[in-house]
C-alpha cells in the first residue's frame, strides 16, 4: 500500500514536470516564431535603414544612452501593430523590460539577426 502510495507522487510529480516542460517549450516556440515574423517585417521596409543608422552612431558615441535606446525601441514599437496579440506580447516583453542592459541585448540580438550590424550595443554600467 505504502509503495502505490510513494509511485502514485512520483506519478505526479514527473506529470507536473512534463507539464511545466511542455509549457516552456511552448513559449520559446511562441518568441521564435514572434522574432522571426518580426524580422520578416524588418527586412521588407526602409525601418533597417534607420535602425543602421541609429546603431552607428551609437557604435561611435562607443556606449548606449538611455535616450539612444529609447530610439531604437521607439523605431521598432510600431514593427508590433503587424504582429498578431501573442507574437507583440512575447516581442513587447523583451523591448521594455526594465533593465536597459537587457533591452540592449534584445535589441542588439534582433538587429544581428536582421543583418543590421553585429555584436552587442555597449552600455555603461547601471
Amino acid at each position: 500500500m505504502e509503495a502505490e502510495f510513494v509511485m502514485s507522487l512520483v506519478a505526479a510529480a514527473a506529470t507536473a514536470a512534463m507539464v511545466g516542460v511542455a509549457s516552456s517549450l511552448l513559449t520559446i516556440k511562441l518568441k521564435v516564431d514572434a522574432e522571426r515574423r518580426l524580422l520578416e517585417l524588418l527586412s521588407a521596409g526602409e525601418l533597417a535603414q534607420r535602425l543602421r543608422k541609429l546603431r552607428t552612431e551609437v557604435m561611435q558615441d562607443g556606449v548606449t544612452t538611455p535616450e539612444e535606446l529609447q530610439q531604437l525601441v521607439d523605431s521598432l514599437d510600431p514593427l508590433l501593430e503587424e504582429l498578431s496579440a501573442e507574437h507583440r506580447r512575447a516581442i513587447g516583453e523583451g523591448l521594455h523590460q526594465r533593465s536597459m542592459r537587457g533591452r540592449a541585448r534584445y535589441i542588439a540580438k534582433l538587429m544581428n539577426k536582421a543583418g543590421i550590424g553585429s555584436g552587442p550595443l555597449p552600455i555603461a554600467a547601471e
